[in-house]
């Protein structure tokens, strides 16, 4: 599961459930495709009640359209089928239900004496000594507590504030951790509803870089959780 006292809580009430499920030998028999998992044969079982086994490879995954677990002893048997996969960050998109965080860059500029926010986009040229605002949004559908958001950084970007501490914006108070690629942000409560943070960056070298994903998630329910969609930014060498 996925925090320890969520853990401790599933496998109490899990023990609760049957009669001596504690002494079950486990004897199950998982088979996928051509591949058969036997949880008596595999020695870490013996010692720990535990089997996981890790398949590698496309064509596997993609023929085998259904998985067969034969449980041929008493008592009851719990497992969890998951698949994972590595992508290019710019190439994420935005994800997120109860919990929703929408990341937007903007360039600052003079604009007849004025400062203007410019939206970063794949087209936008940054140049070094660019002043670039981060601006997230936050989504809620319900009240929660004990939120957390990771805004990831670019590379080419150094943080304007440096020093972590308490914030207050818009009514809602946080605290503000700055790490060396990636900014925190820690709330005690949120209610449902919509809210704006920002925070400002200079760019400080060259080269083309993943801007980073807003990542937000429950403390204590991590299954609720979002995060922002990738893309890449691109610095001239020119300074500003």
């Amino acid at each position: 599961w996925n925090s320890p006292t969520a853990t401790v809580d599933a496998v109490y009430a899990l023990l609760l459930r049957g009669n001596d499920v504690s002494n079950s030998r486990g004897n199950v028999r998982i088979t996928l495709g051509n591949t058969i998992m036997e949880t008596l044969s595999t020695p870490s079982f013996a010692d720990l009640g535990y089997l996981k086994e890790t398949l590698t490879g496309g064509n596997l995954l993609t023929s085998s359209k259904k998985i067969t677990v034969e449980k041929r002893d008493a008592g009851v048997a719990w497992g969890a089928v998951y698949t994972q996969y590595s992508e290019d960050i710019s190439k994420v998109t935005r994800y997120g239900k109860e919990l929703q965080a929408e990341k937007k860059l903007y360039v600052e500029k003079i604009v007849n004496n004025e400062k203007r926010l410019q939206p970063v986009t794949s087209e936008t040229k940054l140049a070094i000594g660019d002043k670039v605002i981060s601006r997230i949004t936050i989504r809620l559908d319900r009240p929660m507590d004990f939120v957390q958001l990771k805004d990831q950084r670019g590379a080419c970007f150094e943080p304007i504030e440096s020093l972590s501490g308490y914030r207050r914006s818009n009514g809602t108070g946080y605290y503000m951790a700055v790490k060396d690629a990636s900014t925190h942000f820690f709330f005690d409560s949120l209610n449902k509803g919509v809210y704006v943070l920002e925070y400002g960056y200079r760019v400080s070298r060259s080269g083309t870089y993943e801007a980073g994903l807003a990542v937000i998630q429950s403390a204590y329910a991590p299954e609720y959780a979002g995060h922002s969609e990738g893309m890449k930014v691109e610095v001239t060498a020119d300074q500003k």
